[in-house]
């Protein structure tokens, strides 16, 4: 397969040790400190939920903070 143009040479690669990551952690083979987690998990993604929901919140209210 081809590339991109502008795409980094290890590319590919990159997504490979993100998917050996999550195929540890659904084997139940956990992490070391040589190989922490290095994609996001559901809380990730429920944060920036979160985060998106207050900034939209933010944008329609007259206050000028909104508490995260």
């Amino acid at each position: 397969s081809r590339i991109p143009a502008g795409h980094p040479e290890a590319y590919i690669e990159a997504f490979a040790n993100v998917y050996r990551g999550a195929r540890q952690s659904i084997l139940g083979q956990g992490t070391t400190s040589d190989t922490p987690i290095d994609y996001p998990t559901i809380a990730d993604g429920a944060r920036g939920v979160h985060f998106i929901e207050k900034t939209v919140e933010s944008a329609k209210s007259d206050k000028k903070w909104t508490t995260l």
